[in-house]
């Protein structure tokens, strides 16, 4: 699976600098700031992950373009680099690109599967004759389509997209292609998923897209691409791929997986969308404030900060039955806190 990015998780922390300085939500009323400033950032945001991408394919297609006696590889490798289209105020939670070969015979494999192959022959046969190990490889697939897979969610509107393209033919042009588009739904990341939606498109077109969309609530998400590939009458290949699993809130926001990188403590996700609000909340106070701060530095040492600009955080709310144990704390930058951590919160199974 190429170009693929899930957001939700530590790779947040890549656009820390631009993220912490935008308010979403204004934490004590939790009314939305102007959209201009969460587009920004969010624009400034989806930059930032596309550069992830340009390095993440760059390992199969240095293995696609070492194989030049395949004329399908040669052609599949210029699809390699295709980038997301940046929308305005919607948040790039999971991107990639499939490529499906196949050939005269109905079978059908990914890309990178059909290279992985080729390596094991080559490897097989150059240890028997390593003179004549290219010449030994034939190519196989006569044909190929090109998918892209996309998860967004839409802070416009509050849906989750999943966004199946079909870009383009390589080689043999298939007969028909059609395509099932799925969003699942589960209260837990290692939970049931459950169908939430269903698009489905008996003949796409070449450079049509296929879009599912529906209102988000605070779940853990999936898309699903399923697409079948029918050459000369019957079916020539297929795949079946998840997209990356994100938890959004009822903004579609992705929650945001911060790393206090001096201590390692991670803002972990809530094991369950399904938390209930406590009728008596532990109380939290300077005093408390004050003992977490010393208990810090006394086991991961004095990192040196300001202490001032930063807030303790409950990994698991008050709100929602969290303690004051230190292990559900850790300190995060206030901007941070305000603008990110807070507000998503502020909308879980809210809004």
């Amino acid at each position: 699976m190429l170009k693929k990015l899930s957001i939700s998780l530590v790779s947040l922390s890549l656009v820390l600098s631009i993220l912490t300085n935008s308010y979403i939500f204004a934490e004590a009323t939790n009314e939305q700031v102007p959209m201009e400033s969460l587009g920004q950032a969010i624009q400034e945001y989806n930059i930032e992950n596309q550069k992830t991408f340009e390095n993440e394919s760059e390992d199969l297609k240095e293995r696609v373009l070492s194989h030049p006696e395949d004329p399908i590889l040669a052609e599949a490798a210029q699809y390699l680099d295709i980038e997301p289209e940046v929308k305005e105020n919607t948040t790039l939670d999971y991107f990639s690109t499939e490529i499906v070969l196949f050939d005269s015979s109905g079978k059908g494999v990914s890309l990178e599967s059909y290279v992985d192959q080729l390596d094991a022959k080559a490897s097989t046969n150059k240890s028997i004759a390593p003179s004549s190990a290219e010449q030994a490889i034939s190519p196989q697939a006569q044909g190929g389509v090109v998918f892209t897979n996309e998860l967004t969610g839409n802070l416009n509107n509050r849906n989750i997209v999943h966004t199946v393209k079909y870009v383009s033919d390589i080689g043999s042009v298939p007969d028909k292609v059609s395509v099932d588009n799925y969003l699942f739904k589960s209260t837990s990341r290692n939970g049931t998923y459950t169908k939430a939606s269903y698009k489905y498109n008996n003949a796409m077109k070449k450079g049509s897209t296929l879009v599912n969309s529906l209102r988000a609530e605070t779940k853990y998400w999936k898309g699903n691409l399923i697409a079948s590939i029918y050459d000369n009458g019957v079916k020539a290949g297929g795949i079946n791929r998840d997209t990356g699993i994100i938890l959004y809130n009822n903004a579609a926001l992705p929650y945001y997986k911060y790393v206090d990188t001096f201590s390692g403590k991670v803002n972990i996700e809530p094991a369950s969308t399904t938390w209930q609000k406590v009728s008596n909340p532990v109380t939290w106070d300077n005093d408390k404030r004050g003992a977490y701060i010393s208990w810090y530095i006394s086991t991961y040492g004095n990192p040196n900060i300001t202490w001032g600009g930063y807030d303790i955080h409950h990994i698991k709310p008050r709100e929602y039955g969290g303690s004051n144990a230190n292990s559900n704390l850790m300190p995060v930058p206030r901007n941070l806190h305000n603008s990110l951590i807070s507000p998503w919160w502020a909308s879980y199974n809210k809004g």
